[in-house]
Parts: structure tokens; sequence; C-alpha cells
């Protein structure tokens, strides 16, 4: 970890938080002859989405998260809404307001969804803003997202300046992810251990799983928790339930 981590935004110092984090700097610091391009992708449920939100506030980003039906010309009225200006008519003019304003303030642009840009053939566009702004672009995405730019876009993989690989969930989130979100109740470190081994270190199912732990333990009137106590009830995983033989 390079610096002390403040949570923002209820987000605090977890895995992929301080490797974005960590990138992030890098990128903003780098040599004029560096690319500025950045990658984070993972499945579904790491929290890279959660690191976007702390990125953000803590750069002054720009944020868009794609819509699989936005076109080349709904990603650039987005970026500039997000930067609270008024688009011009042509998407020339839009790419141009869109340099300007990153250039002028140095914030970088975060695109998250990223999937549906690059398939959708749209990736370029990525390639557009970073060459008129100089900027940082953060692009977040599915494990596969780096194979896609790789045999799809290949001019924009070679700017890429750090792939980060989103991290399933360790012992140290887990607990930091406790005092987010259950900080009323102290847990004990192998049941922390049993619902992390449960839903193969998503990060989203871990805080599911805290906040179901919490719920039963404020109904119990208990204040702290272990393995024992929860004994034999269900944790939540994501799967449908299996349907009761009559």
């Amino acid at each position: 970890m390079s610096e002390k981590i403040t949570p923002v935004n209820n987000v605090g110092a977890l895995t992929n938080v301080v490797l974005a984090l960590n990138a992030m700097s890098s990128a903003l610091d780098r040599d004029s002859d560096m690319p500025g391009i950045l990658c984070l992708h993972g499945r579904s449920g790491l929290g890279k989405s959660k690191a976007a939100s702390f990125l953000t506030v803590k750069f002054d980003a720009c944020y868009i998260e794609g819509i699989s039906l936005w076109t080349r010309k709904a990603y650039l009225e987005n970026i500039l809404k997000d930067l609270g200006i008024h688009p011009e008519k042509t998407m020339w003019q839009m790419l141009e307001q869109i340099g300007e304003e990153l250039s002028a303030t140095g914030r970088p642009l975060i695109i998250d969804e990223a999937d549906y840009l690059v398939d959708k053939g749209l990736a370029p566009l990525v390639m557009d803003i970073y060459q008129v702004s100089q900027t940082p672009v953060l692009l977040i995405g599915e494990e596969r997202l780096p194979n896609k730019l790789l045999t799809k876009h290949e001019k924009i993989h070679n700017r890429v300046l750090h792939w980060i690989a989103a991290q399933p969930a360790n012992a140290s989130d887990c607990q930091t992810l406790t005092q987010m979100y259950a900080p009323d109740i102290k847990f004990d470190k192998a049941l922390l251990e049993h619902i992390n081994k449960t839903v193969d270190g998503c990060t989203r199912r871990v805080v599911v799983n805290i906040n179901l732990v919490r719920e039963t333990a404020l109904k119990a009137k208990v204040s702290s928790v272990d393995l024992d106590w929860w004994g034999e009830r269900e944790l939540y995983t994501g799967q449908s339930a299996k349907r009761r033989a009559k």
C-alpha cells in the first residue's frame, strides 16, 4: 500500500481499491512519453465498481457507466454531462470539448462496463479521447476485457500502462467489510473465513452475508458472533433455492 486509505463513499482500504489507487497515481505521475490507459478487469462481484467510486472522489475523475444500447454519440454526450458541459452539435466538436476540459483540469476519465464499448466496436473512441486530452483513461470490465482489446483493438492494448487484475476478497478485506457494514457486531475470524470460502471470495456476496449475519445477531440480541454460534444456518451463495420434494 502506497498511502493510508481514508474511506470514501463507504469504501475502505480493500485490496482492489489499493491496486486501482496505485495504478491511477502512477498514471497521473507518469512521464510524458509513457502511455496513460489503465484496465481494471475481473469477474463480477469483486468490487471493481467500488474501486471506481473511490477513485472518482479521490481524483475528481469523470465517471460514466456504459450501457449496452449506447452509441458513440451517447458516450460523448454522457461524458460531457458528467463534466457539466453542454454538448455541441457534432461528435467532433464534442470530442474537442472533452479533450479541452480533461486536458485543462487533469481529471482522469473512468469508463465502467467497458465491455459494451469494446463489443460494439466503439473502443477507438477511447484512443481519440486519450490522444486529445493525454489524461489517464481507466477501463473497467470483466475477465476477458484484456483479451478483447488484444484481438479487436491492439492499438489500445499497446497503450495500456497498467493491467489491474481484480482479486478475490481476502481475510483483511472481509475484516474491513465488517467495519464498513456491521460496525456494531464483532465477527470471529473463523466465521469470516467460512463466509469468504462459501462465496469464493466474491466481495459483493461477502457483504450480503455480513448483513445477513448482522440482522440475525441483532434479532438474537448478541453483539459478538462466531462459527459455532452461526452453526448450520445457510449463507447466501447466489444460487437459486432448490425445489423441495413433495
